[in-house]
């Protein structure tokens, strides 16, 4: 993969880390006006089925491959994915995770 120049688009390398999906209840005008004052929460949304690809000789389905071990980072962090009230790191008592790319990078 190269990136673009011309439009400013740098390279974007197919991550190797553990992901996640998040399927939400997006509203958006951009598919039909929306009823305001009839929306009932909570609510609840059917998925018939995710496709997720990889390939046929990697296939993981967990979230600790021997190469980025993540079961012990979520486990010490264990409320802050589980309380939904909990939107950011600073409520839970915490610094922004730190990564190569941000200013100051990894320590």
């Amino acid at each position: 993969m190269v990136g673009d120049g011309a439009t400013e688009i740098g390279v974007r390398p197919i991550p190797l880390e553990p992901m996640y999906i998040i399927m939400n209840l997006a509203i958006s005008e951009g598919f039909g006006e929306i009823d305001v004052e009839n929306l009932q929460f909570p609510a609840t949304m059917s998925i018939d089925y995710v496709r997720v690809y990889q390939p046929k000789n990697a296939v993981n389905t967990g979230c600790d491959p021997k190469e980025f071990p993540t079961a012990k980072y979520i486990e010490t962090y264990k409320e802050a994915y589980l309380n939904y009230n909990l939107t950011t790191w600073k409520q839970y008592g915490e610094a922004w995770p730190k990564n190569r790319l941000a200013p100051g990078g990894c320590t």
